[in-house]
């Protein structure tokens, strides 16, 4: 039997509902429930941080099982200065050719475009056991620190111009147009009714545990998480990539991933909650505390109380805490 043909190339606008649909298919039910990837995808391509040069789709033998699109970002450096780099995402395999090297080959291609195009460096979140194939590090160990947890293991850098990052040490903050679902969540409605109806299922990240349920996803129990943590003095989330990172007197004590509060593994909240289940918030992070009393105010009072002081303070800049901008944070910043 001949070898299969791997032709990687530039999206045409003839590609755009065939890749939105394939983005929708690899995507679906793996990081939560549906996914927003293919609503990510399809503003971008009129964002002005888009690159259409690296714009890819891959096919086998003329079928369309790949896609990856990349965006202008920058390091905010601690001098001052705003050093330019570039992200990627959403990149995806069709579910059929999954786990067959195909979107390390694609990611491989990819990124050595990007290199000739004049970018210095990729900064994405991720898991390092994929990417770290691909020449990814920490970035953190580069100096550079993600503006939403400044110390975590699956933010990742990669030099495509070696010594690019020498004498460079700052904050990253996600390019905007990640966030178009949470900003724009009528439109992201419209569009996905345009797509054949499918199932969303509930998932708990690593594990599917029986636990009770009484809110709807989304929106409806943050909101419910915020009147519980009410009776705390400056309680904060900020929106990242359809999940929502919570903040007590501007450190950060967990989230919410998947309707699922969860907070960091700390000494006070495993003497609170000793029987507590590890979860990841999503694939590549840090396990967490999945919080399970979260009808008791009482109780959700306590254990934030008693994890303040064993938190990481945030890293002070002139704009913002830990790194991120008034302008990005007041949009979803509220006190109670």
């Amino acid at each position: 039997m001949s070898e299969k043909k791997i032709t990687i190339r530039l999206e045409t606008k003839d590609d755009y509902r065939n890749v939105e649909n394939l983005t929708r298919e690899a995507f679906w039910n793996v990081y939560r429930p549906g996914c927003m990837e293919y609503y990510v995808l399809h503003c971008y391509r009129d964002d002005p941080a888009f690159v259409p040069e690296l714009d890819f789709v891959m096919e086998l033998d003329g079928e369309l099982i790949g896609q990856v699109i990349y965006v202008w970002s920058e390091i905010d450096c601690d001098d001052g200065r705003k050093v330019p780099i570039m992200t990627f995402g959403p990149i995806g395999i069709a579910p059929a050719y999954k786990r067959q090297g195909y979107g390390k080959k694609l990611l491989d291609y990819s990124m050595e475009k990007a290199k000739e195009m004049g970018a210095g460096a990729l900064a994405i979140t991720g898991n390092i056991d994929f990417y770290g194939k691909s020449g990814f590090v920490p970035a953190k160990i580069k100096g550079i620190r993600y503006a939403d947890d400044p110390e975590a293991d699956y933010f990742l850098i990669k030099e495509l111009t070696p010594g690019f990052l020498d004498g460079i040490s700052g904050t990253y903050k996600d390019p905007v147009g990640y966030f178009v679902c949470e900003k724009d969540p009528e439109g992201f409605e419209r569009f996905e009714a345009t797509f054949p109806k499918k199932e969303k299922r509930k998932l708990t990240g690593a594990t599917v545990l029986n636990r009770r349920k009484k809110m709807a996803s989304g929106k409806e129990y943050l909101h419910f998480i915020l009147e519980q943590l009410s009776d705390l003095d400056d309680i904060s989330y900020r929106p990242m990539m359809g999940e929502f990172i919570l903040y007590y007197r501007g450190k950060i004590v967990g989230g919410i991933y998947d309707d699922r509060l969860l907070v960091k593994k700390t000494r006070s909240a495993l003497e609170l909650m000793p029987a507590a289940i590890c979860e990841l918030p999503y694939e590549g992070a840090k396990e967490m505390l999945l919080v399970d009393e979260v009808d008791s105010k009482v109780f959700l009072t306590e254990l934030f109380e008693a994890m303040f002081d064993e938190l990481p303070s945030p890293k002070r800049k002139n704009n913002g805490i830990g790194g991120i901008t008034d302008e990005l944070y007041s949009d979803h910043k509220r006190k109670y």
